[in-house]
């Protein structure tokens, strides 16, 4: 059976990206999909479910998705495999906003951009998470950029929201 794995290069519990690998996992467990995720930076040092990427076995009847947001030597890694690949692009962040407070930040965005400018044909299949990250793939020449949302599971972060019993009247911002 095939099996569907995800890389990125961070993983850390409440961030967007990582939020999101663990929702597409379940997602796919639901339809019987084994699957790991693989990052090269794991921020929580006991998460047993996040797998170092260079530990991956290789397999060409496994699906990679590949979440990128930065430079990252993953993206390298997922190049030397024939398996199908699946870009999820979750944005980068312009380099200038680092450069005056952390030059290794601002070169790994600026990095980041200009792998993404190069990785037009090297995916099978290409998602953005929202209107203007596909618009922004598709200046640079991506086809067929598909929409994939991030999703967010209020319900198991906070599981006891009571609705109030009183009613807003004004609202002041």
């Amino acid at each position: 059976m095939k099996e569907i794995h995800q890389f990125s290069a961070g993983f850390n519990p409440g961030d967007a990206i990582s939020n999101q690998m663990l929702e597409i996992r379940n997602h796919l467990k639901n339809f019987e999909y084994k699957g790991d995720i693989f990052s090269e930076n794991i921020g929580a040092s006991k998460l047993t479910f996040v797998k170092k990427y260079k530990t991956y076995n290789k397999s060409s009847k496994d699906i990679l998705f590949y979440h990128h947001s930065i430079h990252s030597n993953v993206l390298d890694f997922l190049r030397s495999f024939r398996s199908p690949r699946v870009l999820i692009y979750h944005n980068v962040t312009p380099h200038h906003f680092f450069e005056s407070y952390d030059l290794k930040m601002s070169y790994l965005l600026k990095k980041g951009r200009e792998e993404l400018k190069k990785m037009n044909e090297k995916f099978d299949f290409v998602f953005a998470v929202s209107k203007f990250n596909q618009m922004e793939l598709e200046e640079l020449g991506f086809q067929n950029v598909e929409i994939l949302p991030i999703t967010y599971q209020l319900s198991e972060r906070f599981p006891k929201i009571e609705k109030s019993k009183s009613k807003i009247k004004k609202l002041f911002l």
